[in-house]
């Protein structure tokens, strides 16, 4: 409750604040009102603790007298029947309140809202008497210059427990008292001369005093189409049609029930090229206006495809391809080739596979010589072949603690050389090894320098030096144990290793 009283205080001094300098108009100090009210003592507290429920309604009759044009006096007389949440009978009802009235009135206004706040003493069956104190706002709708129409709602806070209620009225106003000079009205419009734009004839409010024959609240001196209904924006004349929408008014649009763009006039451009699908010969197909809307043909690469249906505009090509070259011929354009110069299949996206072996000449290792795919399209080695190559790595002897080729090695050797010339695919590794006599460092030397002389005579056999490679590894990685003479021979040894690049 203290914060609504503290709300209608701050509401009233913004009032005033607002209201305070409105031109002074005292031509008819004096009023008089009646009004029917509808009373409710329940709403305010607990209803579910209320047992006698009932809105009941009584009559308001008033004088006010005006102070100024924003401030009255006024003395409500009140009477009825009331019901009250602790008595299940109603009662006769009357009180007579003094009340001070904030409102922003001036003679020519439709509307003038106003609130009230001020004090009251109330009477119960000609018995009980209290206090109450009314705050509330209304407004008064001018039906003439001295008549309105009158509504308001007030909240009444009583010091007499459960006796708070909620008043709402409605009714009518007559102003009385001479008329102020300043408020002639020599056109009997209602708006006082000295605020009537065109005193010699009658108009409204709302133009402030002008005719208004159409009634668009526009006055006929300003009013373009002052016969016709019409909007402000329009100074008076009705809003222009658009029958399709399209933000082009219908006397301007070329095509009033199609919406089109400005460009075209509200006309349709569906390729949006400028030009009015009426006019466009290719209306689905961006051109040119010289070309009457159809695009200009242009084959830059010359192959006889616009570049439009060119997927390769700059390269000139067929048009089975829609435009795109085939290099090799091989019914495959280049842009879907991963071989474009070489003849190749569709399989293998244009790649030729020479072997027939299934894995096509760009993947295959061995493009010439069939092999299985995963092999890398390489023939497999024999195992005759895998046989002569580990007698090998025993039969390859060199003088004790040198790289000196004994001479039965150079057979063994030429074997080997035989085995790369067979199989052109492969390259090889020369390891050499050793056992754990004697210091690692020494025996890591000598084991390089065995591998080595054995790659030396392979190249002077004619084999190729990008295919050969050779490395020592001491005593690192032993076959055998070096714990017996038999075991360290098995660790002392060459090894040729195949493999592919």
């Amino acid at each position: 409750m203290k914060n609504i009283l503290k709300l209608s205080v701050v509401l009233l001094f913004t009032f005033l604040i607002q209201h305070s300098s409105i031109a002074q108009h005292l031509g008819a100090p004096n009023a008089l009102h009646g009004k029917v009210l509808l009373m409710d003592h329940f709403t305010l507290i607990d209803a579910d603790s209320t047992p006698y429920k009932g809105y009941t309604y009584g009559l308001e009759l008033g004088y006010s007298r005006a102070i100024t044009n924003w401030l009255n006096f006024g003395i409500p007389v009140k009477f009825g029947l009331i019901q009250l949440p602790d008595d299940p009978r109603k009662k006769l009802f009357s009180s007579i309140d003094f009340v001070l009235r904030l409102q922003a009135f001036k003679p020519n206004n439709l509307l003038t809202p106003f609130l009230f706040a001020g004090g009251g003493v109330v009477n119960e069956d000609l018995t009980t008497t209290a206090i109450q104190f009314p705050l509330g706002a209304g407004l008064n709708i001018r039906l003439t210059p001295r008549e309105y129409l009158t509504v308001s709602a007030e909240y009444r806070r009583s010091l007499a427990d459960n006796r708070d209620n909620l008043q709402f009225g409605l009714g009518a106003l007559l102003m009385l008292g001479k008329s102020d000079p300043k408020a002639m009205d020599k056109d009997g419009d209602g708006v006082p001369d000295n605020e009537d734009l065109c005193p010699d004839k009658p108009g409204s409010f709302v133009t402030r005093g002008c005719p208004d024959k159409d009634g668009d609240g526009i006055a006929d001196k300003d009013d373009k189409c002052p016969d016709v209904a019409g909007t402000p924006e329009f100074m008076g004349c009705p809003e222009p049609k658009d029958t399709d929408g399209d933000g082009i008014i219908d006397s301007e649009d070329q095509c009033p029930d199609l919406a089109g763009p400005v460009a075209t006039k509200g006309c349709p451009d569906r390729d949006g090229d400028g030009i009015a699908d009426k006019d466009d010969k290719c209306p689905d197909v961006a051109g040119t206006r010289e070309n009457n809307g159809c695009p200009t043909t242009i084959d830059s690469d010359g192959d006889g495809v616009p570049d439009e249906a060119d997927k390769c505009p700059t390269l000139p090509g067929l048009a089975k391809y829609n435009g795109c070259p085939d290099s090799d011929g091989d019914g495959i354009p280049d842009q879907e080739d991963d071989c474009p110069t070489l003849p190749g299949l569709v399989q293998y996206k244009g790649c030729p596979d020479s072997d027939g072996d299934g894995v096509h000449d760009k993947i295959d290792k061995c493009p010439y010589a069939a092999g299985p795919a995963s092999n890398n399209g390489c023939p497999e080695i024999k195992e005759e072949v895998k046989s002569a190559l580990k007698k090998a790595t025993q039969a390859v002897r060199f003088k004790t603690g040198t790289a000196e080729l004994e001479i039965t090695s150079y057979k063994t050797l030429n074997e080997v050389a035989k085995i790369l010339n067979e199989n052109p695919a492969y390259s090889m590794e020369i390891a050499g090894h050793t056992d754990n006599v004697g210091k690692d460092e020494k025996n890591l030397k000598l084991s390089e320098a065995r591998a080595k002389a054995c790659y030396d005579y392979l190249l002077a056999q004619g084999i190729d030096a990008g295919r050969l490679v050779y490395k020592g590894y001491g005593k690192t990685l032993p076959v055998a144990t070096n714990s017996t003479a038999e075991g360290r021979a098995f660790n002392r040894r060459t090894e040729f290793n195949l493999f592919l690049k």
